[in-house]
């Protein structure tokens, strides 16, 4: 069974969270099992090191750069619609999505790398989807992105049961 991670949140207090109850373990401990993880929105810039947002709080670190406040010269949060631009076209995360459009909320963007799936235009190159190994995560949110969402969910889960083959 797939482990998600998602919130709507501020990171500091999503990380408290986290480790109150123990579920930070919990993602980790998920995580380096190699079972199929994925974070949505919050749950993607909790995979992160740090966040400007609350310097004094350490996220899960899977990625360990961090996360940081979109630009003065947008509108801050990100509260639309926006195309993804794929870095990584063949990645399984984007598999016959055509060209995709999907519903973002946020003030906050993580760095870029190589994990990187898929970026949108707002201002500059803001990351929208990530994946490593067993993570995949994304900035927006797929349940709120319509048949486009409902498809990168199919494509989670999909390749989700290929690598409970691969682990058995």
């Amino acid at each position: 069974m797939p482990w998600c991670c998602r919130g709507v949140g501020a990171f500091g207090a999503c990380v408290d969270a986290l480790e109150r109850t123990g579920l930070d373990r919990l993602a980790l401990d998920a995580i380096a099992s190699g079972r199929p993880f994925m974070g949505i929105c919050v749950g993607m810039q909790l995979l992160y090191a740090t966040s400007e947002e609350s310097p004094d709080h350490r996220g899960l670190a899977h990625f360990e750069r961090g996360i940081h406040l979109l630009p003065d010269t947008v509108k801050r949060p990100q509260m639309q619609w926006n195309r993804l631009v794929p870095t990584q076209p063949d990645h399984p995360m984007l598999r016959g999505l055509g060209e995709p459009w999907v519903y973002f909320v946020h003030s906050f963007a993580a760095a870029g790398g190589d994990e990187v799936v898929a970026t949108c235009d707002y201002g500059e190159a803001v990351t929208a989807a990530v994946a490593r190994d067993n993570v995949w995560a994304t900035q927006f949110h797929p349940e709120k992105s319509a048949s486009i969402g409902m498809g990168i969910l199919a494509n989670f889960l999909t390749w989700a049961e290929t690598m409970k083959g691969a682990r058995a």
